[in-house]
């Protein structure tokens, strides 16, 4: 039996016109639309399938045969690479007039981010073609596209503004811009492109002697007085469409959100406020203002290691909750930035081992918060106090694989008096349950103890005479549709490590991934930059150098 790709990002669709209660899932470059009452897959974006799942699927757990051209003439296939790296390509000499080979399909860029407005309209975040996508959902689950808008630096956090008109996205190099959420008629252009000429090389013979240097002085000077070549295309920074620049990091920015806070009446406070709340890798949380984020309102200290994700709520939503690097959450005071709590998740009681593991989710749910720590079948409930923001943990939940993702779903009884909260919890089905690294064999997925795509949980509170830890029920309302789901097959493969310290394997650096965040200390680099020139390297330079001195 082969792997199938878990999903990596749920997103709930609450809307009164919906005939269905509607949740979006997303399996790497795939969205599908879930009918959470009756089970169903309803529709699925992009509809086409890619080259590389075709191959991977054309034979039940059979590796792609190898096919080689025929000396007639017939057409060749290339043999697929991908699951070894052995394959090779066997090639003839094209005849002439005889067209060239298609150049082989790239891959779908994998969804990272999916957020819903109250409209109904769905934000969507590619990251490896750096893409934003905004659809629309029919009343029967299809979603149909928008508008694209490619941003010049890799998108990794989206939120929506209070008003939800507008798109909040931050990137890797720490900017954040304002996007309209409908952009009508400001239809995304062609990159634009800015032309520039090499300028005269500042060396000269008399300043570079070895052979080397001479050539590569020869090559700079052939290429700026080339015809062909003296006009080379540049990208611009810029976004092309209408957009704004609201404020910038100066480290790889990890998490935003929007927080608007009402205001506050007793102590003499009428002015509703809101803030854009930023974090970043090293260790900062920034409260600004809007529409003026670049007034800073404070700081959020207190935090040894990269912050991963935020979160606000209480009963003034005047709590910011985050998580780190580190197992532990922190609550601050919006919007003085002062540290009200902190919370040190300790291990289980089988001995789950989570010195290192990051938070990588936060959620809310019925007054509780939910944690997740990254590469852990657990979920931690916490209680909170909405006025002081004091924490208190509960009794882990126990589940049959890594969390992934979770979204909060109103799900209507059959009575339809009441209408009950129940907690989706996306799991990993291609790893371990604990590990990131490695593959879930078959005897795992064929036994009884097979990891669901989607696990549903509801709330139960024990009887006061108990210590009051919260019992979490497993429901089976999407147990037929987890038995009958396929989205596409996939190989986990260990990522290349030659110290065999890595903790993920290619899938998981996309899964997970938040382990390549951690700083290292100096003797820590030092060590590895160390271990990585062996004897070879050194007779290399040595050799270099002597052929230098000769």
């Amino acid at each position: 039996m082969r792997l199938q790709h878990p999903f990596q990002k749920l997103c709930y669709i609450s809307r009164d016109d919906l005939k269905h209660s509607l949740l979006l899932a997303a399996a790497g470059p795939y969205i599908l639309t879930l009918d959470i009452t009756k089970g169903e897959v309803l529709s699925r974006w992009p509809q086409h399938t890619s080259k590389h799942e075709r191959n991977t699927n054309s034979r039940d757990g059979q590796p792609p045969e190898k096919k080689r051209r025929l000396s007639n003439g017939e057409d060749d296939v290339q043999a697929d690479a991908s699951d070894s790296s052995t394959s090779v390509e066997i090639k003839t000499e094209r005849v002439k007039g005889q067209r060239r080979k298609p150049k082989p399909e790239p891959p779908l860029p994998n969804v990272s981010h999916v957020i819903a407005a109250l409209d109904g309209t769905i934000v969507t975040i590619t990251a490896e073609d750096k893409c934003i996508r905004t659809f629309s959902i029919t009343t029967s689950g299809a979603l149909g596209l928008l508008a694209e808008r490619i941003m010049p630096k890799r998108p990794c956090a989206v939120s929506l503004n209070p008003s939800e008109d507008s798109i909040i996205v931050g990137d890797k190099f720490g900017d954040v811009y304002s996007l309209p959420l409908h952009p009508g008629s400001d239809v995304p252009l062609v990159e634009s492109r800015k032309l520039w000429k090499y300028g005269a090389p500042s060396a000269s013979e008399s300043t570079v002697h070895t052979k080397r240097n001479l050539e590569a002085l020869k090559q700079q000077r052939l290429l700026r007085e080339s015809d062909n070549s003296d006009k080379v295309t540049k990208e611009n920074n810029k976004p092309n469409f209408s957009s704004s620049l609201l404020l910038g990091h100066v480290s790889l920015l990890t998490a935003l959100l929007i927080s608007d806070v009402p205001p506050k009446i007793s102590q003499g406070d009428s002015v509703h406020r809101s803030y854009i709340i930023t974090s970043d890798r090293d260790e900062h949380i920034r409260i600004s203002r809007l529409p003026q984020p670049y007034m800073i309102e404070s700081y959020c200290y207190g935090h040894g290691s990269f912050i991963t994700c935020l979160s606000v709520g209480g009963v003034e939503r005047n709590i910011l909750i985050s998580g780190s690097g580190a197992p532990e959450i922190l609550t601050h005071d919006i919007p003085s930035g002062r540290l009200l709590y902190r919370l040190l998740l300790s291990p289980d009681k089988s001995g789950v081992e989570h010195a290192n593991c990051a938070v990588s989710g936060i959620w809310w749910y019925r007054g509780l918060i939910l944690v997740a720590l990254e590469g852990q079948p657990l979920l931690y409930p916490i209680q909170i106090d909405s006025t002081t923001g004091e924490l208190r943990s509960e009794k882990p939940i126990h589940l049959p694989g890594n969390v992934l993702d979770v979204a909060i779903i109103l799900f209507p009884p059959e009575q339809h008096t009441t209408v009950r909260s129940l907690v989706a919890v996306s799991l990993d089905t291609a790893h371990q349950k604990g590990s990131m690294r490695n593959t879930a064999g078959e005897t795992t997925l064929d036994s009884h103890e097979s990891i669901p795509f989607i696990q549903v949980l509801d709330l139960k509170k024990q009887p006061a005479a108990s210590d009051g830890d919260f019992d979490f029920e497993n429901l089976s309302l999407l147990d037929n549709l987890n038995e009958a789901l396929v989205t596409f097959d996939v190989n986990v493969t260990a990522s290349d490590s030659r110290d065999g310290k890595n903790v993920y394997s290619h899938l998981g650096e996309f899964l997970y991934g938040r382990e390549n965040l951690r700083k290292k200390g100096f003797k820590q680099m030092q060590k590895d930059e160390t271990e990585d020139i062996d004897d070879n390297t050194f007779d290399l330079i040595a050799e270099e150098a002597e052929s230098l001195v000769t």
